[in-house]
């Protein structure tokens, strides 16, 4: 078994199906930059029937954790070796540690929702009278256990299925007068109620609506929806206009957070309204540009679609004395002899591993005949560029660079681009890049067409671009331009850098 990526950054990452809505990358990427920890975050979206192979291989890719969301807390409860309390309690897992080789499962989402609940409207509002939950899953048992320790009395479970729910109540039965209803029956179960909480996924980006008429639900009662993205769910704003007090999802993405983080990175971090901000601006898509701080150089990345010259056009980047980061070569060494990647792979896929490396060309031949396997690659070889990535922005921070470039080729596919300060695409006419590519050892019309198919279109990077390289026109006339760039740059530096006042 190969080491794990780097003795000096610890690996951790959420896990859903799907996952690109999770602000959890930015939630965690802010402590990490807040207690100067050398390490690394990242989404990994993972379809359930890989659940499993995924969880035996992020070990062996130096992983010390992750977070799991929906699908997958059922399962994540079932592989684990160990488990907390209220894991066991809930029959749900929102939190992994990996150690020694165990799996150890636990369930954060219990205290952290009790914390976000108590601290937004105080526990003697919480029990004033019966409380609705929405949804019989995994997180529906949390939100339950949670209500049940602050202390309230009658809960009532609304769901589409009534069998569902009825083992919900089953599970909690004794601990509370706890009832299950069928969605036909839901002005019932909404009439009297003091607090309304929806556990279920409806509402968020990407998924349908809540169809739940409020008529029936007292104007005083409170309403809880544990969906962040986007912030002010369906449900919330329904609710605020007809003058219920209303409780959004982000606070127990913060607080249940907490202590995944200090069991990863062994530091425990603090809920702030600097946080808060940091992931409101992320959900209003309007994130802040993170100007370069004392102790942080100007990340810019350099991006383009295949054939389009960013190799080259990196290569003038690093002559000009800026530091590089070639993703492209992380990944030539860790598909090589003894590479991190090498042990992972082997394990999803053992017929692209010869000896000690992956063959890169069987590997392309099982992609080409099952693409639905881009995923699972993905899953596995991100995460350990990234990890090289943070290793050389801290080496860079180290040595006093004050502009750095990563190299990052899928970096809107990726929706990577809320982490770099400035965004440079190579880019040059559509025939130029054919021309280019076609030259290459290999290649095939086929082969180009599906690279291209995975890649955002050149002109959707142009629009999206801080700065572009036209690489068309020659190597005399693209250096010229990145020149340009980086004089630019530092000029940007040193202003952003100088006293004010002055």
């Amino acid at each position: 078994m190969s080491e794990p990526v780097s003795s000096g950054v610890k690996l951790a990452c959420v896990i859903g199906w799907p996952v690109r809505q999770s602000m959890s990358p930015i939630l965690h990427g802010h402590w990490l930059r807040q207690h100067e920890i050398a390490g690394a975050y990242v989404a990994l979206p993972v379809k359930p029937e890989d659940f499993g192979k995924v969880i035996g291989i992020l070990p062996l890719m130096g992983f010390v954790g992750a977070n799991v969301t929906v699908p997958h807390k059922e399962a994540a409860f079932a592989l684990s070796s160990v488990l907390d309390e209220d894991a066991k309690a809930t029959g749900a897992v929102n939190m992994l540690v990996f150690r020694d080789g165990v799996v150890h499962g636990h369930n954060t989402d219990v205290r952290g929702f009790a914390a976000h609940l108590e601290q937004s409207v105080g526990a003697t509002a919480i029990r004033k009278g019966p409380t609705v939950v929405l949804g019989a899953g995994g997180a529906a048992r949390s939100i339950a256990l949670a209500l049940i320790r602050l202390g309230v009395k009658e809960i009532r479970i609304l769901n589409r299925t009534k069998p569902r729910a009825e083992a919900l109540a089953g599970l909690f039965a004794g601990q509370a007068n706890i009832s299950a209803l069928d969605w036909t029956e839901r002005d019932l179960a909404l009439s009297g109620a003091n607090l309304l909480v929806n556990t279920t996924a409806l509402g968020m980006t990407g998924k349908d609506r809540l169809d739940l008429p409020l008529g029936a639900l007292p104007k005083s009662a409170i309403v809880a929806d544990i969906v962040y993205n986007p912030l002010q769910t369906d449900l919330l704003v329904r609710a605020r206009a007809r003058g219920n007090r209303i409780v959004d999802g982000l606070g127990m993405l913060m607080h249940q957070a907490v202590p995944a983080f200090a069991a990863w990175f062994g530091v425990l971090p603090e809920v702030t309204a600097d946080l808060r901000s940091e992931l409101e601006d992320a959900l209003s898509a309007k994130p802040k540009h993170k100007e370069m701080g004392a102790r942080r150089p100007l990340v810019v990345c350099l991006t383009g679609s295949i054939g389009m010259g960013k190799t080259e056009t990196g290569k003038m980047f690093g002559r000009l004395g800026i530091p590089v980061h070639d993703s492209d070569n992380v990944v030539h060494d860790l598909y090589g002899a003894k590479g991190a990647a090498v042990d992972p792979l082997r394990a999803a896929f053992p017929n692209v591993v010869m000896g000690e490396a992956v063959d890169r060309a069987a590997l392309a031949k099982h992609l080409t005949a099952d693409p639905s396997a881009f995923e699972l690659v993905n899953a596995i070889v991100h995460p350990l560029v990234r990890a090289k990535r943070e290793e050389f922005l801290a080496r860079a921070l180290g040595e006093g660079h004050d502009i750095v470039v990563l190299d990052i080729p899928l970096l809107f596919e990726t929706e990577s681009e809320k982490e770099v300060d400035v965004i440079v695409v190579a880019s040059a006419p559509g025939e130029v890049q054919r021309q280019r590519v076609m030259a290459r050892s290999g290649m095939t019309e086929e082969k180009f067409a599906a690279i291209a198919a995975r890649q955002t279109p050149d002109a959707e990077k142009r629009a999206k671009a801080d700065y572009i390289v036209e690489t068309g026109e020659g190597l005399a006339h693209a250096s010229a331009m990145v020149e340009r760039v980086v004089s630019d740059l530092r000029e940007r530096v040193t202003k952003n850098r100088a006293p004010k006042g002055k």
